[in-house]
């Protein structure tokens, strides 16, 4: 072999590991690009994760709230709703107790929760027909910028259907926590007969 075709070749083998090296080093380079974006796109997910677990859990604490606050609300200022639906339909005084029954809702307007008085509430509520409000997994129902809990809603809008003569067999509100109206009424013999067990 001649010397000048020894420089050609030790000149191309220089240039195929040149080549080589740039070649690896690109590949280097793009594992590294690839690695980089996985790992944003893990953390961006693990972020939306945990974003979206918080949303879930406040979501949840709400539900809870206004399931609480519902039931309480309905086995003691509840008990009054006929009464008021009552004097709303067909008049009358009802008196300094009436004046102090006052329902907690969030007014989306001021961003705070305050207390709105029953009979006020009530009279929105007819002034718009008692709508059938649809309610979100919140528990809540919203009527222009307040939002109400769910139970309490359906709880007023049921009564005042059964007042007004509107409610039919397709209204079933669950109320066996907190209605009297459901418990069954004991007579003089099974009160004979529960004393002797």
């Amino acid at each position: 072999m001649s010397r000048i075709a020894k420089q050609n070749e030790k000149y191309l083998a220089r240039v195929r590991q040149s080549m080589d090296r740039e070649k690896n080093y690109r590949a280097e380079r793009q594992r590294e690009r690839d690695e980089a974006r996985e790992v944003r796109n893990a953390d961006r997910q693990h972020q939306h994760d945990m974003e979206r677990l918080q949303h879930d859990e406040r979501n949840w604490k709400i539900t809870q709230s206004n399931e609480r606050y519902s039931d309480l609300w309905i086995a003691t200022t509840g008990i009054s709703v006929p009464l008021v639906i009552d004097l709303a339909l067909r008049g009358g005084d009802g008196g300094m107790l009436l004046n102090r029954l006052d329902l907690r809702v969030y007014n989306r307007s001021s961003k705070a929760s305050v207390d709105i008085n029953l009979i006020t509430l009530m009279k929105m509520l007819h002034d718009k027909n008692f709508p059938d409000l649809p309610f979100s997994p919140r528990g809540q129902v919203s009527l222009d910028d307040i939002v109400i809990p769910a139970k309490v809603y359906f709880f007023i809008r049921y009564h005042w259907l059964l007042s007004s003569g509107q409610a039919q067999n397709k209204y079933n509100l669950n109320t066996e926590i907190v209605s009297p109206s459901i418990v069954p009424m004991t007579t003089p013999e099974d009160m004979v007969i529960e004393s002797k067990c």
